[in-house]
């Protein structure tokens, strides 16, 4: 729900599948820690303080899986599956504030035949509106 689609594919598309351009696949999604307490409640450790990381990681892994699939199209993926394969990194620069929104971005990196990487970055959205990275990390995907 914090989510805005966007378009597959381009119009007029020469290929059975279908061009993509790069923000075909790209997905921001916004979670409004600051204004939404049970959002906050949902990620908060019982100490109140601090982010649930598994929960979070629960958030990103679902994230790529959308990706993946914006990048096949819908037409194309009826009937095929796509998992998580491995999580190449995950890196965190910098504590995760639940008082400050945090922004999403997806989007694709590779994409081979049947495996796909996915990066996340992970900002923060201070009070000023200044986005500051705090993280990011890579799937690699694949379907079947």
């Amino acid at each position: 729900s914090f989510c805005v689609p966007e378009p597959i594919y381009y119009e007029g598309s020469d290929d059975k599948i279908g061009k993509r351009r790069f923000d075909d696949s790209w997905i921001e999604l916004t979670l409004p820690f600051s204004g939404d307490e049970n959002l906050r409640n949902t990620l908060v450790k019982l100490d109140g303080k601090s982010l649930r990381y598994g929960k979070l990681f629960e958030i990103l892994d679902g994230l790529a899986g959308d990706v993946c699939y914006r990048h096949v199209g819908a037409e194309q993926w009826k009937g095929m599956s796509i998992v998580t394969a491995s999580v190449d990194r995950m890196k965190v620069l910098s504590d995760i504030s639940l008082l400050n929104d945090v922004k999403l971005q997806a989007y694709l990196t590779y994409v081979g035949r049947s495996s796909l990487e996915v990066t996340i970055d992970i900002i923060s959205i201070k009070d000023s509106g200044e986005p500051v990275l705090v993280g990011n990390t890579q799937f690699i995907m694949v379907a079947r």
